[in-house]
């Protein structure tokens, strides 16, 4: 079988350089898109398989539109033949359900925010397309070994640097899934044999936010480091709902989705060691 051409978008960003990463180690050959995606050209791409890791995040409301929405339009346009692309979407197409197991499936797509509408439009530029599209619609992604960008990369930060860390009141389930799991499921629907048009969900297990917490106070102790000092906050239940992830993993091939305590040993190994220099 020859080599597939693998393009990734967003190869620098917080889950593309996991995903380029993962790639290398395989000594996968892939390129980068140049530039942004709303200046890709009508019919200037060509490639067999197409990893979308680009994406505006809800903070940057300036770049909603014109990344998540007209850059996917612009992408759709760029490809000059059909490809395989791998678009990492978001929880929250589904918009405010309640925060209680969303079957994969089920729930109707009705996003409460502009960053939701902006994933939504998104996907709308990937129907009825000669592309094969695998969808993969994600919680929020945590674990960047050198990066923060969620809750729980800065709550190692901080505890790193011995602030209280924030323990909410009352206590919730999250689903926040390990960003080098996402990176492997990215990887391993790029690569099969056979794609299919799928729709999947990302998600690691859901467990108490405090049981995150008590991980991450293991990790840090593991490492001969102070534990967490905890900072009760009155912070309210997120009305996103939590998705069920298992048919993903048999889908995809993956691993088991590693432990919280291991997620954070690695996030510590990695951060202590850019410190020191080793």
């Amino acid at each position: 079988m020859p080599a597939l051409d693998i393009l990734v978008t967003g190869a620098v960003g917080y889950l593309g350089s996991r995903v380029v990463e993962r790639l290398n180690r395989a000594q996968i050959p892939w390129r980068p898109l140049v530039g942004r995606l709303e200046a890709v050209e009508p019919g200037s791409l060509a490639a067999d398989v197409v990893l979308n890791c680009a994406g505006a995040l809800r903070a940057r409301v300036d770049r909603l539109g014109a990344t998540n929405d007209r850059g996917t339009a612009h992408l759709v346009e760029g490809l000059r033949r059909p490809a395989h692309i791998v678009h990492v979407s978001s929880r929250a197409v589904y918009g405010a359900l309640g925060h209680h197991v969303l079957l994969q499936g089920a729930g109707a797509l009705s996003p409460s925010d502009a960053y939701g509408r902006s994933k939504l439009a998104a996907e709308r530029h990937l129907d009825d397309l000669p592309h094969t599209v695998t969808m993969l619609r994600s919680t929020v992604i945590f674990g960047h070994p050198a990066r923060d960008g969620v809750f729980f990369d800065r709550i190692v930060t901080m505890a790193l640097a011995e602030q209280a860390v924030p323990v909410a009141v009352p206590d919730r389930p999250e689903d926040a899934v390990f960003v080098d799991w996402v990176a492997e499921a990215v990887v391993n629907a790029g690569l099969t044999a056979d794609p299919v048009a799928q729709i999947l969900h990302l998600a690691g297990p859901a467990r108490p936010l405090s049981s995150i917490i008590a991980a991450l106070d293991e990790a840090l102790r593991d490492a001969g480091l102070p534990g967490v000092t905890a900072e009760r906050c009155a912070m309210p239940v997120s009305d996103a709902p939590l998705l069920d992830a298992t048919p993903i993993g048999p889908a995809l091939g993956l691993d088991p989705h590693p432990s919280d305590v291991e997620i954070f040993r690695r996030m510590i190994s990695a951060r202590t060691s850019i410190t020191t220099g080793s």
